[in-house]
């Protein structure tokens, strides 16, 4: 970050230096393009961080000289999506990101640049977005553990005043004084009534954990399939 910081003018501003952010990918110089035109206006570097997209642009000094380069914007990685336009006989080497409502167009000398830049930035926004659902998952962990442990506390307590007798179908509290069952209710309605209330235990919080889960995935997987443009996959995520 150091680097970067020193090299491109105003990037402090956009991308400061904070623990985990690095540099993945710079791109050798390219051409910020007119969406209209498509006629060059001037030239710019894009920098593909672990987390965002710096666009800095070249200054032109009055003698004609090329100056340095001065961050000009910056996009959150999982808000843009980076299009690759198919070569025609007149364009060549166009890709499009698009933030939003708003699009911008850039050409790249060599196919090979154009291709570098579109897998470096599939392949981080697959880890991108994997890291976050990772850590939205130990986010959700922690807290059932925290709300379990209370949970286990709570009972141990609740245990402590009272027990649930299953040979006389009837809950003995403080005291020795015994709540027989609702009228009509055989062994196996009691147990179960006792489980919904959590007392005899069962898994309505693990088939809850497991469907969050589920949830989280789906949509991870669902954002980079629109990111990267892939509408079979997104589809069938959707149909399945």
């Amino acid at each position: 970050m150091q680097e970067l910081h020193s090299k491109i003018e105003g990037s402090t501003k956009f991308v400061p230096a904070i623990p985990g952010r690095h540099v993945i990918y710079q791109s050798p110089e390219l051409y910020h393009l007119n969406q209209a035109t498509y006629k060059v206006e001037y030239a710019a570097v894009l920098v593909l961080l672990d987390d965002s997209v710096l666009v800095a642009k070249r200054r032109r000094r009055r003698n004609g000289e090329r100056g340095r380069l001065v961050a000009e914007r910056c996009w959150n990685l999982s808000e843009i999506v980076i299009v690759d336009v198919k070569d025609t006989a007149n364009r060549t080497n166009i890709i499009k990101v698009r933030h939003g409502r708003e699009g911008y167009v850039y050409r790249t000398d060599r196919s090979s640049e154009k291709k570098s830049l579109l897998a470096a930035f599939r392949q981080t926004s697959e880890e991108l977005a994997t890291k976050r659902r990772k850590e939205r998952e130990g986010e959700h962990e922690r807290r059932m553990s925290v709300w379990t442990a209370g949970e286990r506390s709570s009972m141990g307590m609740s245990m402590g005043m009272s027990r649930i007798s299953m040979s006389g179908l009837s809950m003995i509290m403080p005291g020795g004084e015994a709540i027989p069952p609702m009228p009509g209710m055989d062994a196996a309605s009691w147990a179960n009534e006792m489980r919904r209330y959590d007392l005899l235990g069962g898994s309505a919080k693990e088939k809850a954990e497991g469907d969050l889960r589920w949830i989280s995935e789906f949509c991870d997987n669902l954002t980079v399939a629109i990111a990267l443009r892939e509408w079979d996959e997104a589809v069938k995520l959707v149909e399945e």
